[in-house]
């Protein structure tokens, strides 16, 4: 959880929404825990969080978090670790969006795991990433100026999860 909203009762799954309120006007969904474990392969960024913002509340946002985040426990020793503007895919799970950049958090925290924020992207705009850098696409997403929650969109609210969807992780 962040820290300002460490008062805050988490939700349901592992993880946690804030409501937006005066000081944040989005939904933030924020992993809470998976900074207790350094990634297997090391990096830079041993110590992660992941944070999703929305205007709306919307399940699936938690599940692509919840799947991204099992991915980095997941990693083995010869895997590339995670860290920010890399471009992922999490293809066949049945989630909201498959393709994705991590990019720094749209607002300044102190933490000590590093807080990267997942943003969705299109096959265009992942593509633009691989080849031009994800910095060059957050500009053009005007992400770094703007600090909009891109591309979540509305799509279905109910919880892939919850109907015993990818890994098998509640069936």
């Amino acid at each position: 959880m962040l820290a300002r909203d460490a008062a805050r009762e988490p939700s349901r799954v592992p993880g946690a929404r804030t409501p937006p309120d005066a000081r944040a006007p989005l939904l933030h969904y924020v992993t809470a825990g998976l900074s207790l474990w350094s990634q297997l392969p090391g990096g830079p960024q041993p110590q992660l969080e992941l944070i999703a913002y929305s205007p709306s509340e919307n399940q699936r946002i938690a599940d692509v978090l919840i799947a991204l985040a099992t991915t980095i426990l997941a990693g083995e020793e010869d895997d590339a670790p995670y860290k920010v503007h890399d471009t992922l895919t999490l293809e066949n799970l049945g989630l909201i969006h498959e393709r994705f950049v991590l990019a720094p958090p749209m607002e300044a925290l102190t933490l000590e795991a590093a807080l990267l924020h997942v943003v969705p992207v299109t096959e265009d705009e992942l593509q633009h990433a691989i080849e031009n850098g994800t910095p060059s696409l957050l500009e053009k997403m005007k992400l770094t100026k703007r600090g909009k929650p891109f591309g979540w969109g509305r799509g279905p609210k109910e919880s892939v999860l919850r109907r015993g969807g990818f890994f098998g992780l509640f069936n």
